[in-house]
């Protein structure tokens, strides 16, 4: 979207939509704007005027985020272009890439009938974490505009938007003066990639900042002592694969990937891959792969290619990521909208729905005896799908509360890692996924695991 939030102003001033350059002095001697409804309250964060502030910072929107591209979209002055904000905000919020997946183009005008051709809802019902979008007719310009939804209450809502001038707002809009503008008859509308829960009557929550901890290793042959090996500090993110005795961690570290080693001490190392947001690696004929999260799009590095990090190219709008090898083939698995969808190094990458894994808010995979299973949390349950199986989804039954989740086997036994309230539980697939504590790892957010060649499971966390 390429217009000035100056014009903005002059278009839609009389339906409340104050897209505003100034600061929040000036908003506050602006009349309530007709066709409004009354303000909630007991909000909190409305003013009778309906203008909140003019920063989208509690959203993360800022700094080097700012002036990232998101799903392709265009940067403009300070990175405030209304569709790159957006596309931010879903993909942070784990909605599908429907911007680019079905069309071409690079307009708001046309975001509907991108959304629709790609299966996405579009309608006239407001809900939170969907996008308010105007077609250029409406908007009375020619490339439209596009806002995300932060709230809702009653017949106003809490939406948030940039514009290429520099301007950004977070305002209250009134759905009267909306459907007044069009809302129902097809010039504005609302689009649901991945609608959330509405926070209520408080001030909408800024994402979390990603935790940042020590990695520390524990290991089934040691009563799952938990033991820090001193060196990886500051990590948000970690991974951990064995190529023949040796141990390796992968973490991200202020968006870096970095490789520590058993046989060398466990010294952390900058393996050069930056930007990363997650991680996941296998290995092959003794090649290690990292494979990276960098703004929703999967990227692949090499150990015997100097960790040159490389696009996949066919997987955009993912939220998490893993990967496994088998008969001589690699396969990354990502979350889509909650979906998992694979892609094979065989087949040019190209990333392919699993269709029965849905819902889903994490992923692992290993293969195990020619076969290839993925892990997921739904609801804060465990499911497994096997590719000799249509990827049927089935519930573990046992494996209940969790929220992170890695995966490791020893001969054809699989077992079943989770952070459950921080502790680390384990379930086997021998002993009909019964999950039991492992004890000794607590307080840990992020998870990871792995299995030597003499059967011996580790277990890697972030605390």
């Amino acid at each position: 979207m390429k217009i000035s939030v100056r014009s903005v102003l002059a278009v839609i001033g009389t339906v409340g939509l104050l897209l505003a350059a100034a600061g929040p002095a000036s908003a506050a001697h602006q009349p309530m704007p007709d066709g409004w409804s009354a303000a909630n309250p007991a909000s909190g964060w409305t003013r009778s005027w309906g203008y909140v502030d003019s920063t989208l910072a509690y959203s993360g929107f800022s700094g080097g985020a700012r002036t990232t591209s998101y799903w392709g979209q265009a940067l403009c002055t300070g990175g405030y272009n209304c569709t790159n904000y957006v596309a931010y905000r879903l993909q942070r919020n784990g909605a599908p890439d429907f911007v680019r997946g079905c069309a071409t183009g690079s307009n708001a005008t046309s975001w509907d009938e991108r959304a629709r051709r790609c299966g996405v809802r579009v309608d006239a019902t407001a809900a939170p974490g969907a996008v308010l979008q105007w077609d250029a007719s409406a908007y009375g310009n020619s490339a439209g505009h596009v806002a995300y939804v932060d709230a809702v209450f009653g017949d106003s809502i809490l939406v948030s938007q940039a514009g290429c001038s520099g301007g950004a707002s977070r305002e209250v809009l009134s759905l009267a003066a909306l459907r007044a503008r069009g809302l129902g008859s097809g010039g504005v509308e609302f689009i649901h990639p991945r609608d959330l829960p509405n926070p209520g009557g408080g001030t909408p929550q800024a994402p979390t900042a990603p935790t940042a901890g020590t990695a520390f290793e524990a290991a089934s042959n040691n009563s799952w002592l938990n033991l820090d090996p001193g060196t990886i500090t500051g990590a948000t993110d970690v991974a951990a694969m064995t190529v023949g005795d040796t141990k390796y961690i992968y973490t991200i570290i202020g968006g870096q990937v970095y490789e520590a080693a058993s046989n060398n001490g466990w010294k952390n190392l900058p393996t050069g891959i930056a930007g990363a947001e997650a991680v996941a690696v296998t290995n092959m004929n003794g090649v290690k792969y990292v494979y990276t999260l960098k703004n929703g799009e999967a990227w692949e590095a090499a150990s015997d290619n100097g960790w040159r990090d490389l696009p996949l190219g066919s997987v955009a709008g993912a939220t998490d990521i893993a990967a496994t090898s088998m008969g001589g083939v690699k396969f990354v698995y990502t979350l889509i909208g909650g979906t998992v969808h694979e892609a094979a190094s065989n087949n040019g990458w190209r990333n392919l729905s699993t269709g029965g894994v849905t819902g889903a808010s994490r992923v692992a995979a290993m293969a195990v005896d020619g076969v290839k299973f993925v892990y997921s949390i739904v609801g804060g349950v465990v499911y497994e799908a096997a590719s000799d199986n249509g990827w049927r989804n089935a519930s573990t039954d046992q494996v209940v509360g969790a929220s992170e989740l890695a995966v490791a086997s020893v001969g054809t036994t699989k077992f079943v890692y989770t952070l459950v309230g921080g502790t680390a539980y384990e379930a086997a697939s021998d002993n009909a996924w019964r999950n039991l504590s492992t004890g000794n790892v607590t307080g840990a957010f992020a998870l990871a695991a792995a299995s030597t060649p003499d059967g011996v499971k580790l277990i890697y966390s972030l605390r």
